[in-house]
């Protein structure tokens, strides 16, 4: 079994302290499968996540850190998401659109 499951914290109270880097979280959602967890709590909180930041996480996983500034700004995760999808679209990059999609509904921008 995975040391990852012989552990206090969960993955974002690590990830929040600089000791695990965002692809960790993959080692956890592993770890959460084979432990007897899986059975009592749901990966988002396995991870430390709320339903909404586990919903954005699976929207596009590189919003680890705007989760992380909304949490540590005190910032609703609506208004983080929203300035995120704002530099997306200001980017204008064709491999963001399916992530500037599916979080513009999650946000109530449509699209």
């Amino acid at each position: 079994m995975s040391d990852v499951c012989n552990r206090t914290a969960s993955f974002f109270d690590l990830y929040a302290e600089g000791q695990r880097s965002e692809e960790a979280i993959d080692d956890f959602v592993g770890a959460w499968h084979e432990s007897e967890d899986g059975f009592h709590m749901p990966l988002s909180a396995f991870l430390g996540l709320t339903g909404d930041e586990y919903a954005v996480w699976v929207m596009d996983a590189r919003a680890l850190p705007v989760i992380l500034n909304s949490r540590r700004l005190h910032q609703p995760l609506r208004e983080a998401v929203n300035r995120y999808l704002d530099d997306m679209r200001n980017r204008s990059n064709p491999q963001d659109r399916s992530a500037i999609w599916a979080l513009s509904h999650w946000a109530g921008q449509g699209v």
